[in-house]
């Protein structure tokens, strides 16, 4: 949870999405095909992953900015809704108040009050910093870049299909 400081970057999407899964309570399939031994299939299960956050922040957002519009989000996967569930909130106190229900669900109750505690700091410094615009900004600039090294440590992880890794 410390690199959104570094970074100055929160998503919540993203951030849901890693206390649900490194939670004790993780659903099964969160991550497809990442446990196997094909680079492929894991990476294409990475991507979808992305995919469906980005799909589901770019839902939020749009609900967020035009709260005229009934924004639907339809989805047969349970992960998928269950993330859009806690993230549809208005206000800081209902976000924090439904970041603290993730934590409760899905880890023990001493974790969740020290994640959320710890998750309250992280937002505080990043919020108070005057370089979070610029480092949003080079984050997001550097997307691409990012993507390549973290397919670059894939390969080194999963072993090719003659058994040597990348």
């Amino acid at each position: 949870m410390d690199w959104p400081v570094s970074e100055g970057f929160f998503d919540a999407s993203a951030l849901t999405f890693a206390v649900m899964y490194f939670g004790v309570h993780r659903r099964a399939n969160m991550l497809k095909s990442v446990n196997g031994n094909n680079l492929e299939r894991a990476r294409a299960g990475i991507r979808n992953a992305a995919w469906d956050l980005t799909y589901l922040s770019q839902w939020v957002r749009r609900s967020r900015q035009e709260p005229e519009h009934p924004w639907m989000f339809c989805t047969n996967d349970r992960v998928l809704a269950e993330l859009g569930n806690y993230l549809v909130t208005d206000e800081t106190d209902q976000s924090l108040s439904a970041l603290s229900t993730v934590f409760d669900r899905h880890w023990s109750k001493r974790d969740a009050e020290a994640l959320l505690a710890h998750y309250q700091h992280c937002w505080d410094v990043v919020c108070r910093s005057p370089d979070r615009p610029h480092l949003v900004h080079e984050r997001l600039r550097h997307l691409e870049e990012i993507t390549g090294i973290v397919e670059q440590e894939l390969s080194r992880t999963f072993p090719a299909p003659d058994g040597r890794t990348g």
